[in-house]
């Protein structure tokens, strides 16, 4: 549907019961937006091969991997949900970040 304005995104994300992102370049920080609001998140981006929990990370069928999806119970997929929102803030929080910059710039 194009663009959202950042107001509304956080409306979109609690009507949704997953988020696609087709961006396989880097990381599109609307899946760390999904993943902190406790939406499963697809995305086949490198970049979040480690964030992503099986099946969220497709390199090539996001056929296999929405059927996947599709076929967990409602309790599995808000399983999942909460498992990516705790590993966005455990690998992706402010703190995270400013721990990171940081250690680079004392090594």
């Amino acid at each position: 549907g194009g663009p959202v304005p950042p107001a509304e995104v956080p409306a979109l994300l609690a009507d949704s019961d997953a988020l696609v992102s087709g961006t396989r370049g880097g990381a599109d920080k609307v899946v760390l937006e999904a993943g902190a609001a406790c939406v499963p998140a697809f995305s086949p981006a490198p970049a979040f091969a480690e964030l992503l929990p099986v099946p969220l990370h497709w390199e090539h069928d996001l056929a296999a991997a929405l059927e996947q999806f599709i076929a967990l119970t409602p309790a599995d997929r808000d399983a999942l949900g909460r498992e990516l929102s705790a590993r966005v803030r455990e690998q992706h929080s402010l703190d995270r970040w400013a721990d990171q910059i940081v250690e680079a710039v004392t090594r």
